[in-house]
């Protein structure tokens, strides 16, 4: 077991620059368009019990999670392949969270340690101490700043209802937003932070404030 503490900085530096740089500005953000963009292989769960001949929740046993899971083969260690799996029987909400903790882990670099072949993700608990402790908890740091950008939360003042309607994450993940992203915008650069709020200001605007209109 790995044990150091979390890098919260690195997490949220590494989640800001992904939103900057490969993410329009608009909202919710698609973590499986984002794995589609960067060539990492996805499959669901639903795809593994058919070929399998198992259930779902055999699966899930069989990955030691009931969320997600990626593994990592470095045959070619300059050209690692990731395979990402995730539990498409679970709400689309709890599906976005799990597959950017999955993203966070592969970006943050966590399998640069041939040793570490898999890690996974389970919203039972906010880390995992089955692999290592502190590489779950920055993949969460990560994931909540990569659906819910930090800076966004001062700017507008979003609460639970808000971040929930905007950013389509379940009411667990709103109350960590709010547990810990307004404390994570003060790690982001003060340039970061404007263009975030530039790039997504519009969107959450029209997700939160626009007036609705009543049919008649």
């Amino acid at each position: 077991m790995y044990l150091q503490d979390p890098n919260y900085i690195r997490a949220i530096k590494k989640s800001t620059n992904l939103a900057i740089l490969d993410i329009e500005g608009k909202l919710p953000i698609d973590p499986l368009e984002l794995i589609h963009k960067h060539g990492w292989q996805v499959f669901t769960y639903s795809e593994v019990a058919l070929e399998s001949g198992q259930s779902i929740q055999q699966v899930c046993k069989y990955f030691h999670s009931n969320e997600s899971v990626t593994f990592c083969n470095y045959a070619n260690p300059d050209y690692p392949l990731y395979k990402i799996f995730y539990n498409d029987t679970l709400s689309i909400k709890e599906i976005n969270m799990a597959l950017a903790h999955e993203i966070g882990h592969i970006t943050l670099g966590h399998f640069c340690d041939p040793a570490v072949t898999r890690l996974n993700f389970s919203l039972n608990t906010i880390v995992n101490p089955e692999i290592a402790p502190h590489l779950e908890t920055e993949a969460n740091i990560y994931a909540i700043n990569l659906l819910c950008p930090a800076p966004l939360f001062d700017v507008y003042k979003l609460g639970e209802d808000d971040i929930i309607a905007a950013f389509n994450i379940s009411s667990e993940t709103a109350k960590y937003c709010l547990k810990f992203n307004r404390l994570l915008a003060k790690l982001i650069k003060l340039e970061d932070r404007r263009e975030i709020t530039k790039k997504f200001g519009f969107a959450i605007r029209e997700k939160v404030f626009k007036p609705k209109t009543k049919r008649p």
